[in-house]
């Protein structure tokens, strides 16, 4: 796991680089569920995470499904 995160509605996201495949890549942590999200610039994948988490709550809600969320702040980062 990566030792950068970002946080966006109570969810963080790992934030890491795949040089092989030229991306910057991540997961969101601290859920039972699996949810990705790549981008090719740090602000592309910033986007995707946080589009990712809309999608994930919207998804829950529609389904039903309860969402996870573990609340964890990274210190200096705000939850937007």
């Amino acid at each position: 796991m990566s030792d950068k995160t970002t946080s966006y509605k109570g969810y963080q996201g790992s934030i890491d680089v795949s040089l092989e495949d030229d991306c910057l890549h991540g997961r969101l942590l601290f859920i039972n569920d699996i949810i990705t999200y790549e981008g090719e610039t740090p602000s592309a994948l910033i986007r995707s995470f946080r589009e990712s988490v809309d999608g994930y709550l919207e998804y829950c809600d529609r389904t039903g499904k309860p969402a996870n969320l573990q609340r964890t702040q990274t210190m200096g980062q705000p939850d937007e």
